[in-house]
């Protein structure tokens, strides 16, 4: 009869072990870059660029950016063109008011200012919105999140002004490199590790279980 406590315990331990994966649940994944660790930036128009890419129903990704100005300078948000880092091939549904110039490689020039080095990806604008100091554009994709590049630009009566991450050009597999999170790139798949909270719960009731039976074992 004493032995049910531990039945218990251990039941609990094997349904966490069992319960489904983050990814079979429905993943959410969400960061932020900040100027000037993370993001280069002129004007200081775009000073955090911050992300929120989730799996779908249908097995495809989600991904929405927001780009905010804590300068309280008005953004017109059909005036930023953004660029985020994607593979080739990507077919893309819009979010409604974001639009697309294409998926293609994307260099330097008049269209794309101090772009720092060749781009392969989405180039992203919205269509409408009400002046203000966020500018968010999103899409919907069937490629998993990988660390990327990104940058953007804005026009105004001072002329353009650009932004892109510190860690532009360099391969790296974490935020702290200053990347942020793209449908594709060079960096690897961009997984949430096992939570935390989920890990150390699971050890004490092993080490309350371990506990129990070794009372057990000495009565």
């Amino acid at each position: 009869m004493r032995a049910r406590p531990v039945v218990r315990w251990a039941a609990v331990i094997v349904a966490l072990a069992v319960w489904p994966s983050a990814s079979a649940l429905g993943t959410e994944i969400t960061g932020s870059l900040t100027s000037p660790s993370g993001l280069f930036t002129e004007k200081g128009w775009a000073d955090t660029l911050s992300w929120d890419i989730s799996s779908t129903s249908d097995g495809r990704w989600h991904y929405s950016y927001t780009i905010s100005n804590h300068d309280n300078d008005t953004i017109y948000p059909e005036v930023p063109r953004v660029i985020f880092e994607s593979s080739p091939g990507l077919t893309f549904e819009l979010d409604s008011g974001t639009r697309s110039e294409g998926v293609q490689l994307w260099s330097e020039g008049d269209a794309n200012p101090r772009l720092p080095g060749d781009l392969y990806g989405i180039r992203l604008y919205r269509d409408s919105g009400t002046p203000g100091t966020c500018y968010t554009v999103g899409f919907t994709v069937d490629q998993e999140p990988h660390w990327g590049d990104f940058y953007g630009n804005y026009h105004d009566e001072e002329g353009c002004h650009a932004v892109w991450n510190t860690g532009f050009g360099h391969d790296c597999d974490c935020w702290w490199c200053c990347h942020p999170v793209c449908p594709g790139g060079n960096g690897p798949t961009v997984i949430p590790e096992p939570s935390l909270s989920v890990l150390a719960l699971t050890a004490l009731l092993a080490g309350a279980v371990a506990r129990r039976r070794k009372k057990e074992t000495e009565v």
